[in-house]
């Protein structure tokens, strides 16, 4: 200051008539030049550590761009969504940011929960939306609202997988579509939670349902028999169905998917077409990733027709992402493992007397549950 005082006294001794002023550095060279001066420190440091934080790096830059452009005057609107659409990008590819991103990962509680329906698809649906980079999913089957409850939420977190921050946890528990309590306590537990319900023709979900059943029986149980299908599903004497049998109980739809919507929006319930997902797995996932707000990954290439067990499993040669880090590699290869050896059990064939009278049992169900969803499935077969 004393220079631009004796500077203004050397002027006036001139005759000018006029003073200059000092020229000052405003406020937003000065940050600009700090921040420089930060970001020159923060590569220095790189050049010794090596690419163990890049990821820091990315995250200086984008507070320096963003800053720097408020300083100017500029609209950081249209910089702040680029950014964060970037940073869910470096995220998304591990092999880019170094394993470094691992140290992000927890335990959170699902946002979106498989509901059912069991015997639909829900095994296929989870390892196939699995491979989702931006999508991790529960191993087993928690049962916590139905069977769990009295766990607590920590119970319930403790059983996700670890997940990065902007990474969707799913969980799936089909039993919980024909759990009466389960809709209230999931609505507590989240109000606004995404809900999947993945259903199937209701006299082959009873079928397989059945067929899980009898396997079960035979696996704890060396003397006894367990009957057939329709021995169970039928009264022998009246040839009517018996309502009270747990497989045809799970396949009135329409009744359960009442309890749901005393709590929840049908926006908030994706219903599944489960013949589809048998024979164009990719559409279904697609209707997933739109429900879930994701980037669409999961294409036809991704899938290969397995001739032994008649259905699709994950193209083991085609990557969905370039992802490497060991949770991702570990949960594709569980979703590569075609849904082990306990699917595709031969079904027993039903009787042309007996198909036609479970076709006529449910048909007015299945009316009511085309009606509340707003769309029909080929059932009549």
């Amino acid at each position: 200051m004393a220079f631009c005082h004796r500077s203004q006294m050397f002027d006036q001794s001139l005759g000018s008539g006029q003073s200059k002023r000092c020229p000052k550095l405003s406020r937003y060279k000065l940050l600009s030049l700090a921040l420089t001066i930060l970001a020159f420190c923060v590569l220095t440091l790189v050049s010794v550590s090596g690419p163990q934080t890049i990821k820091t790096i990315t995250r200086i830059s984008v507070f320096v761009n963003i800053e720097g452009a408020a300083l100017k005057g500029v609209n950081t609107n249209a910089d702040k969504r680029v950014t964060t659409s970037q940073a869910n990008h470096d995220l998304q590819h591990g092999d880019q940011l170094g394993s470094s991103q691992e140290d992000d990962l927890q335990k959170n509680l699902p946002s979106v929960i498989v509901i059912g329906a069991r015997k639909a698809g829900t095994g296929a649906l989870l390892r196939f939306i699995n491979l989702h980079p931006w999508v991790v999913t529960s191993r087993s089957e928690p049962h916590y609202f139905d069977r769990s409850y009295w766990q607590g939420l920590d119970w319930y977190r403790s059983r996700m997988p670890p997940s990065l921050p902007h990474q969707v946890t799913m969980e799936k528990t089909p039993n919980y579509f024909v759990d009466r309590s389960v809709p209230e306590r999931v609505h507590n537990f989240n109000s606004s939670i995404k809900l999947i319900l993945i259903v199937r023709n209701p006299i082959d979900r009873a079928v397989s349902d059945y067929v899980q059943l009898k396997y079960k029986f035979y696996k704890h149980n060396t003397s006894g028999t367990y009957g057939s299908f329709e021995e169970r599903a039928l009264d022998k004497c009246t040839g009517r169905i018996i309502k009270s049998y747990d497989p045809i109980k799970r396949s009135l739809y329409s009744r359960h998917l009442d309890r749901w919507l005393t709590y929840f929006n049908k926006s908030q319930i994706l219903i599944l077409n489960g013949e589809n997902l048998k024979v164009k797995p990719w559409e279904e996932m697609l209707k997933v990733e739109r429900f879930l707000q994701l980037p669409p990954k999961i294409v036809r290439d991704h899938f290969v027709y397995n001739e032994t067990k008649g259905f699709y499993c994950v193209q083991t040669s085609n990557d969905v992402t370039t992802t490497t880090t060991a949770a991702f590699q570990e949960a594709k290869r569980w979703s590569e493992s075609c849904l082990g050896d306990t699917k595709g059990r031969e079904h027993p064939k039903l009787r042309p007397e007996a198909r036609k009278a479970l076709q006529e049992f449910f048909a007015p169900f299945n009316e009511r549950f085309f009606k509340k969803i707003g769309e029909r499935f080929d059932w009549n077969r």
